[in-house]
């Protein structure tokens, strides 16, 4: 149960231990959010964000209410001073 604690997420992304960021938005999501012919102002919740790209690329194209979540601190700081335009 420790994957559910805050301080363990935090303390991953403190030691540089995130292998599951790509830096980027994946290639098979950019596909599937550039696929979508839907109104651009649907909700859109991406939990576990991370460093939220795939939020940063969705709200990019045009999609207005995105939010991001995340257990840890650090990578929604991160995100937030990557995207200073994102809604907060």
């Amino acid at each position: 149960m420790e994957h559910l604690n805050g301080k363990y997420w935090e303390d991953m992304y403190q030691q540089q231990s995130t292998g599951w960021d790509l830096g980027s938005i994946s290639t098979p999501l950019k596909g599937y959010v550039d696929g979508l012919q839907l109104h651009t102002d649907i909700d859109i919740l991406v939990p576990g964000a991370g460093n939220g790209h795939e939020a940063a690329y969705i709200y990019e194209q045009g999609f207005t209410n995105v939010k991001v979540l995340d257990i840890a601190p650090s990578p929604l700081q991160n995100f937030q001073a990557a995207n200073p335009n994102f809604p907060k």
